[in-house]
C-alpha cells in the first residue's frame, strides 16, 4: 500500500485502466477527520474498500471546500464514499457539541 501525506495520494497503486473517478466536495473542516491523526483513518478506508483516496488539500488553499477524488471500481468506490460520509456524520455531530452552549438542568430564575 502507498500512502503519501505530502501529495494527498492514500491508498494502493490499482490498475487505473478498471477503475473510474468519482470527485467529492467537502467542507475543508472536514479534511483532518477524514485523513484522522498520523493517516489512520484515511488508511482505514483504503485498506478495507480497495479503493485509491486523493485529498486535493493544496488546490485552494484557502477555500472553503475541498476536493476528494476517489478511485475503483463501482463497488469499491461506494464502500469508501459511504465511510466518508459516516465519518462527516460523525464529525459534524462533535463539532455541533462543541459549538452548542450546555444545556442547563435548571430554567432561568427572574426576579
Amino acid at each position: 500500500a502507498v500512502v503519501s501525506t505530502q501529495s494527498g495520494h492514500y491508498g494502493r497503486g490499482s490498475n487505473e485502466d478498471s477503475s473510474f473517478p468519482v470527485r467529492l466536495v467537502v467542507p475543508s473542516n472536514m479534511i483532518g477527520a477524514i485523513i484522522g491523526k498520523e493517516g489512520k483513518t484515511i488508511r482505514r478506508i483504503t485498506d478495507s474498500t480497495g479503493a485509491r483516496v486523493d485529498i486535493h488539500r493544496k488546490e485552494n488553499a484557502h477555500s472553503l471546500k475541498k476536493e476528494i477524488t476517489v478511485f475503483g471500481n463501482s463497488d469499491t468506490c461506494n464502500q469508501a464514499i459511504a465511510m466518508i460520509l459516516k465519518i462527516m456524520q460523525d464529525e459534524r455531530a462533535t463539532l455541533s457539541k462543541v459549538d452548542s452552549p450546555p444545556s442547563s438542568p435548571h430554567p432561568p430564575v427572574s426576579l
